[in-house]
């Protein structure tokens, strides 16, 4: 009888222990304040979503952020309308103040929604993106490629460019590159604030390739940029620029080409940096 209780109803002991106008009770005084509890923590939910969504940056501002040719583009046009308004500013006025209030305000914000960000992840809820972010007008693609040690092959051969079919799918499965996990790690190289992630995506892919065939030379993880199209610009020519450039050898040492700039991060094994 008791096994029967169990599985037929395995939650009435809670049910028992709970304060009655928890329960469902037919009296009219204990539904109200069920239905008051149930408003009260419906509303404090919806302020927890909105304050964590609020607009702010998701990052601090500096020197760096403020090198992009988009960065650049809008510091020139806000620069421009306040100098309309009669608001005598330099572009390096108006950059120093920008970043200020940025930076302010990110702080603010992170203090404020430290409590309903941690309700959020306690009850399975985090909101895992960013909302009312600024337009990407450059976009960076991810492109892998490599090189043989045969001597009568000094091709490059691309294995995959992202946005198009992979080139090689023998070595890089087409549904490995789908999979949103992996398509998020690759739209990561460009977007993380830490220069770390493009050079760990790119160090899985040379022990991938080197893994799946034998007489490879160099591995390149390269990311591409080029300007989106605008509606009115239909058809003109968009100019692709490489922004960043890895390449691990053999030997196990790595060159990194960003900007037009070439360094050594990995030295050959066995020297010194």
């Amino acid at each position: 009888m008791v096994a029967t209780w169990v599985i037929t109803d395995p939650f009435r002991w809670l049910g028992q222990r709970l304060p009655p106008w928890l329960t469902l009770s037919s009296s009219p005084k204990t539904r109200r304040r069920r239905h008051r509890l149930v408003t009260l923590f419906v509303l404090l939910h919806v302020a927890a979503m909105v304050v964590v969504a609020c607009p702010a940056p998701n990052r601090r501002l500096d020197t760096r952020l403020w090198r992009r040719q988009s960065m650049q583009a809008e510091l020139a046009a806000w620069t421009s309308r306040l100098q309309s308004l009669g608001l005598a500013m330099s572009k390096d006025e108006v950059r120093e103040e920008a970043t200020k209030i940025a930076n302010q305000w990110f702080e603010l914000r992170r203090t404020v929604v430290a409590t309903p960000k941690a309700y959020l992840r306690a009850i399975g809820a985090p909101q895992g993106w960013y909302m009312f972010t600024g337009p990407d007008r450059e976009p960076q693609r991810f492109e892998l490629s490599y090189t043989t040690t045969d001597p009568g092959d000094a091709r490059v051969h691309q294995v995959f460019s992202l946005g198009s079919d992979v080139v090689e799918p023998d070595l890089v499965h087409p549904d490995f590159v789908d999979d949103h996990r992996v398509r998020r790690a690759l739209f990561q190289t460009s977007w993380a604030s830490s220069d770390l992630t493009f050079i760990n995506v790119c160090a899985y892919f040379d022990r991938h390739l080197r893994n799946q065939r034998e007489h490879i030379d160099d591995v390149m993880c390269a990311l591409r940029a080029r300007a989106v199209e605008h509606p009115s610009r239909r058809g003109i020519a968009r100019p692709e620029k490489e922004v960043r450039r890895l390449t691990t050898h053999a030997d196990g040492s790595v060159h990194e080409t960003r900007n037009g700039r070439r360094r050594l991060l990995t030295p050959k094994p066995g020297t010194t940096p």
